[in-house]
């Protein structure tokens, strides 16, 4: 860490539960963010603040009008450009420091491996199939990642340790599919994915600083303030991360 850009990080240094160890360990962190809607880019924004050294931005969706409700790192003038080009800006702006890649596609079994080897991968997407991606490839690389999901007034936060923790197939998230209806449709409130990419941020520092995590699920109610821990357990039998 360059000696002149300690003063940007005197906030997460003063903190015992980082410190100068912690923050050499996110500084060396490379991040791959799959999906740029309300929990992803904030979380994106905040890894950049906390000065990781590379992010991987992952989504083939353009800026619209209804995405500015609740999307905060997007504006009026971003409105028609692709997502992964606007946040890279947006980040470069926030911290020259941190490599930036955007990537401008949607995250399949086939082309998983554009996720390429980063130290951790944040899911911010909404759709069964690309989580079953992620899941697939970031146990057959032993790569950490943590799952988030918001809508109406609540979401949820997983982290999946390859053979450490459950992952999503443990759990019996299907392969394929949606989540039901859009945020358009159901209705979210604004607070609701500013807080679960918020927390979810907090987690993957933890996993780029090494310390361990289990895998529970997180449920959190934003309107009722309400929080509530699922415990889970690795499937032996996964058909993903189970024992073959």
């Amino acid at each position: 860490m360059p000696f002149l850009e300690f003063d940007r990080y005197l906030g997460t240094l003063a903190l015992p539960q980082i410190s100068l160890s912690g923050q050499k360990k996110i500084s060396a962190g490379i991040v791959a963010i799959v999906g740029l809607g309300g929990t992803g880019g904030i979380a994106a924004e905040l890894f950049a603040r906390a000065g990781v050294a590379s992010l991987v931005l992952i989504d083939d969706d353009t800026v619209s009008l209804t995405n500015i409700q609740r999307q905060i790192e997007y504006v009026e003038a971003d409105i028609g450009k692709g997502k992964a080009e606007t946040l890279k800006k947006r980040i470069s702006a926030i911290n020259h420091n941190v490599s930036v890649e955007a990537i401008n596609e949607r995250i399949t079994e086939e082309n998983a491996s554009i996720m390429g080897k980063p130290s951790m991968i944040f899911d911010g997407t909404d759709n069964f199939s690309a989580r079953s991606a992620i899941n697939r490839y970031a146990v057959k690389k032993g790569i950490p990642w943590i799952m988030t999901a918001a809508n109406e007034t609540f979401g949820t936060i997983k982290a999946v340790v390859p053979h450490e923790t459950s992952c999503t197939a443990c759990l019996g998230y299907p392969d394929s599919g949606n989540e039901g209806m859009g945020c358009a449709q159901a209705g979210i409130l604004p607070s609701a994915p500013a807080a679960i990419g918020t927390l979810a941020f907090s987690l993957g520092l933890k996993i780029l600083m090494g310390e361990k995590v289990d895998g529970d699920i997180v449920y959190i109610d934003t309107w009722n303030y309400s929080i509530e821990r699922i415990r889970t357990q690795i499937n032996p039998k996964c058909r993903v991360c189970g024992t073959p």
